[in-house]
């Protein structure tokens, strides 16, 4: 069994007899075998610091020099502004035609569109774009080869949209890859190519709405018409029905009931007034005759006397009056006043037969047809009386019977009109739902017509403008941009896995060489070995040798050791550092050694082993591999 121990140490005796020492509380137990573990770890490692620190120095050096290998991914974006004129999103949908709604639900999907992705690669010449036939296209290959590129790079695109209010939508591109240049490019290519496909797609679906509803239109304007031939020809056939309101035929049905028992009314009237202007004609007449033969003045006993003069002329006046109440009061024979009138005329009448009657019977024996026609004829006073009074009743006999005729044509006329709406009448159930189901598709057509108008009166107005570019609006919120600083990895991720695998393989270093040294380090190890006390240690002897070499190994060999270790770490750290937030100084000291050589080379002293024609296909297929 070996044993060592340091110039320093202490000789001390241990005597079975000594009080041992109070064991911590139970409470406070856990804290202290934690603090005595650590303290016994960081013992160890400070004992075993050289196996630390190497293996830390060189793991962490060579994960900084891997990190280097690592692939690094570069983001690029652009944002803008999709605002939607509000009638595109007013307009309705037609049959194979979606509302503009659906263009705002597949944004994010057109953008990333694999025709779009295609003509993106090839406006950046991604692929060898001499493969043309003789009309100067792409050959199917070339085109082929475009279309696998650009799907390729559709999982390298992400497209999110934010909608700010009904008619704005905040879009953004972004672009994760190994590319950095390629990203600005893309998301700029993809950003133009999708303002333009929208502007021709709003252009294509307008003109197709337009025409859908133009066609339409035009049938239903054809049907709108037909509808209304078909209710013009059912109107002539029923003159006197009016569909917009059926009981118009009863209401004028009973207008003319009534208007025909006024008018029977007046003609019996008119009968009656005949009847006692005729017999009054005659008895004057008769009196004329009877006057003019006797040569004396008729008397109350002859033929009609003055009695019968006067109720006749009462008849008349009461007729007269009823007359003028029914032009300027519109009474109508249920008045009161009327009704009174016609009592009293009806009183004057029975008195004007019963004077007639008397009158009779005292010239029966007196025909007019004896009488002489010059003494008819004569001058006499009382005479030309009569005869005056005989015209006056003459004309009053044909006005009546000019108003008798009228009376009877239009009472004529006042039934056939009746007769017609009876007839039309018993038809108005029959033909009211075929009135209303004309009337309702008039309605429903010219409603239609009126909307087809309503949604071409809007359409022209935004193709229009679509034209000019004000249908849908962009706006450029941010250029394509990019930066040569990678997203992935980054520096302090790399940092920290590098310390952290350093100090794990440092840590692992120690652990091993604890394990497998069996070597006593103090007195305490050998006491817990062989399970005896201890009383006394004794010193090393130390040689001046000994302390020559201990001197060279802290003055010389450690520092000489850290120094390595630590440059190495941090050399390695730069490099990395570099790697990922200085890309091009990188790239620059990258290229140093190789401008070295090339001007060793030129010197004629080292020939450059990598001087050569370059193939420019190599470029090519080292992006696509990269991509891919």
């Amino acid at each position: 069994m070996k044993k060592k121990q340091n110039s320093s140490s202490t000789v001390y005796a241990e005597t079975a007899s000594r009080t041992p020492t109070a064991p911590p509380d139970l409470a406070d137990r856990p804290f202290h075998e934690l603090r005595k573990a650590v303290h016994n770890g960081l013992a160890i490692i400070s004992l075993r610091r050289w196996l630390f620190f190497f293996p830390f120095c060189i793991v962490a050096a060579a994960t900084f020099i891997a990190s280097l290998n690592y692939p690094r991914t570069y983001t690029a974006s652009t944002r803008f502004e999709r605002r939607d004129d509000p009638i595109l999103i007013d307009l309705p949908t037609t049959e194979g035609i979606g509302s503009f709604a659906y263009f705002r639900q597949t944004l994010e999907r057109d953008i990333v569109a694999p025709a779009a992705m295609a003509r993106a690669v090839i406006k950046l010449g991604l692929i060898d774009l001499n493969d043309r036939d003789s009309d100067g296209e792409l050959t199917p290959d070339a085109r082929a080869r475009a279309e696998a590129l650009g799907r390729s790079l559709i999982g390298n695109i992400s497209v999110s949209s934010k909608e700010r209010t009904q008619h704005l939508d905040l879009v953004e591109i972004r672009y994760t890859g190994p590319d950095p240049d390629l990203g600005v490019k893309l998301v700029d290519a993809l950003r133009t190519f999708y303002v333009e496909d929208t502007r021709t797609r709003i252009r294509e679906v307008l003109e197709g709405k337009k025409t859908w509803y133009t066609n339409r239109l035009d049938d239903a304007t054809a049907h709108l018409t037909a509808t209304q031939k078909q209710l013009s020809l059912l109107r002539l056939e029923n003159p006197y029905i009016d569909p917009h309101n059926p009981s118009t035929v009863a209401d004028r049905l009973e207008d003319l009931q009534r208007e025909r028992r006024d008018l029977e009314l007046r003609l019996k009237t008119a009968a009656i007034d005949m009847s006692g202007l005729q017999e009054l004609y005659r008895s004057t007449q008769m009196r004329i005759a009877v006057g003019a033969r006797d040569g004396a003045e008729p008397g109350p006993g002859l033929l009609f006397s003055a009695e019968a003069v006067r109720i006749a002329t009462a008849i008349k006046s009461i007729d007269d009056q009823i007359e003028k109440l029914k032009l300027d009061r519109g009474m109508l024979d249920e008045h009161p006043e009327i009704v009174q009138l016609r009592a009293e005329r009806a009183r004057l009448e029975e008195r004007l037969f019963t004077q007639r009657r008397t009158d009779d019977q005292v010239a029966s024996n007196q025909p007019v047809e004896t009488a002489d026609p010059r003494l008819v004829a004569s001058d006499d006073p009382i005479l030309i009386q009569w005869r005056q009074e005989n015209d006056r009743i003459k004309n009053q006999i044909d006005t009546l019977e000019q108003h008798t005729r009228e009376f009877e044509t239009r009472l004529a006329s006042t039934i056939e009109k009746i007769d017609k709406l009876t007839v039309a009448k018993d038809r108005v159930l029959d033909q009211q739902e075929t009135f209303a189901r004309l009337i309702g598709e008039i309605d429903l057509a010219a409603a239609e017509c009126n909307g087809y108008r309503d949604v071409l009166g809007r359409i022209e107005p935004i193709l229009a403008a679509n034209e000019q570019g004000r249908a849908v609006t962009f706006t450029e919120d941010q250029a394509a941009r990019g930066s040569h600083v990678p997203v992935s990895p980054q520096t302090r991720t790399i940092m920290i896995v590098a310390l952290l695998l350093g100090c794990c393989a440092g840590i692992v270093f120690v652990i091993l060489a604890e394990v497998i040294d069996h070597v006593f380090r103090n007195s305490q190890q050998v006491a817990r070995s062989v399970g005896l006390t201890i009383l006394e240690t004794i010193d090393v002897i130390v040689t001046s040798a000994d302390r020559r070499r201990s001197l060279i190994r802290r003055v010389v060999l450690a520092p000489a050791a850290i120094t390595l270790g630590l440059s190495l770490l941090i050399v390695s750290a730069g490099v990395a550092y570099l790697s990922v937030e200085h890309p091009t100084r990188y790239e620059s000291l990258r290229k140093l050694p190789d401008a070295l050589l090339d001007r060793l080379a030129e010197s004629n002293l080292f020939p450059h082993p990598s001087h050569g024609a370059a193939d420019p296909g190599d470029t090519a297929a080292a992006l696509a591999d990269s991509r891919g």
